[in-house]
């Protein structure tokens, strides 16, 4: 499985404040595990400057691609850093995943059996 993260994308927030930081956003650390025993993705996402959220790209292919929105869920008031979080749960039918809430893709990703565009 391919994934790319995209925690760029969208507008920074702006601010009257002179203090806040305008710079644009830049990853400075991803993190992905899967948890068999709860059927569990979890992405994190950490930046340097606010983001305006991002992206969560999956496929092993390109016959198949989900495309779930991250959120920010913390961030330095003044600008200066972003954390972005995603948590999809595995779908047991692929046909019930749905964007930004669950996947077609199981913890063993190492074959795309189950899975069709």
């Amino acid at each position: 499985m391919a994934f790319v993260l995209w925690a760029c994308g969208g507008t920074v927030p702006t601010a009257t404040d002179s203090a806040i930081v305008r710079d644009p956003p830049e990853i400075t650390a991803a993190s992905w595990t899967c948890s068999a025993s709860d059927d569990r993705w979890t992405f994190e996402v950490d930046t340097r400057n606010w983001t305006g959220n991002g992206e969560v790209l999956l496929a092993l292919d390109l016959d198949y691609v989900e495309n779930h929105a991250m959120r920010s869920s913390e961030s330095g008031a003044d600008g200066s850093w972003d954390h972005l979080e995603l948590e999809l749960s595995v779908e047991a039918d692929p046909r019930d995943a749905t964007s930004g809430a669950s996947t077609a893709f199981l913890c063993d990703v190492s074959t795309k059996e189950g899975i069709s565009g």
